[in-house]
């Protein structure tokens, strides 16, 4: 919810490969100059030659150096996006996220800055709560319908309105209340007679193509979808028992 997975994909995939090989070369040019060094104490080489692998050590630095400093930020993105996970109420003390990080507020807060800035980091921003500077979580939604729900407390019966996706105490009795709807998932315990229509269920509900859908329904018992909300989880159960399948809910 946290981290923009694209960005942090991207820049793995691209800075990886680059840094392994500028390691591979870095360490050949080492090899080299310390060969070329014995060879012009020895005066059998001249000093330009020293010179030239100086230079190429310079410029695959920058090939390890650049990508070293991105893979540093997914690192440092993917540290922030765990601890935010794991907030409930969607207010993060600044001073707490130092004390994970080891680093002084005021350096965190230009690491954080700059995650923000270059794109790594999404559905967070940086500001006050009683004062003391604190993170502000969102769950990515545009609308106010989307980002606010009215929920019951289960202790006292009051209505308050909570961030979807967070939870928080409630006003009336001080009881959790808990906007994060359930979700559950759709386990395939047995083709049953008629695998052609189960095959047909698999493809409509997951998406895959034949191939795969058949291996899957071979390899039964499994999971068909995870996650889902009990509206399509019952939908997805109707439609394979309609199938002859035996299907099971599972709360996750």
């Amino acid at each position: 919810m946290f981290i923009n997975k694209s960005k942090i994909n991207d820049t793995k995939i691209l800075c990886t490969p680059i840094l392994g090989i500028g390691i591979f070369f870095m360490a050949i040019w080492i090899f080299a100059l310390s060969f070329a060094v014995a060879r012009y104490i020895e005066g059998k080489d001249k000093l330009s030659s020293i010179m030239m692998f100086i230079a190429l050590m310079v410029i695959t630095s920058a090939a390890i150096i650049i990508p070293a400093l991105k893979l540093r930020l997914c690192g440092l993105a993917t540290k922030f996006s765990g601890i935010f996970e794991n907030d409930a109420d969607g207010i993060v003390a600044l001073s707490y996220v130092s004390k994970v990080f080891g680093q002084s507020q005021s350096k965190l807060i230009k690491t954080f800055d700059k995650l923000l800035r270059k794109g790594y980091l999404k559905n967070c921003t940086l500001g006050e709560q009683y004062g003391e500077p604190a993170f502000f979580l969102s769950n990515g939604a545009k609308s106010i319908d989307e980002r606010f729900k009215v929920v019951k407390c289960q202790h006292c019966g009051a209505f308050s309105e909570i961030k979807v996706g967070f939870t928080q105490a409630c006003p009336s009795c001080g009881g959790p209340l808990e906007s994060r709807e359930k979700t559950y998932d759709v386990y395939l315990k047995s083709v049953g007679p008629r695998m052609v229509l189960v095959l047909k269920a698999v493809r409509d509900v997951t998406g895959l193509g034949l191939k795969e859908a058949l291996d899957l329904v071979k390899a039964a018992p499994f999971t068909i979808k995870s996650g889902v909300s009990h509206e399509e989880a019952i939908k997805i159960e109707k439609c394979f028992h309609a199938a002859g399948a035996t299907v099971e809910i599972r709360n996750t």
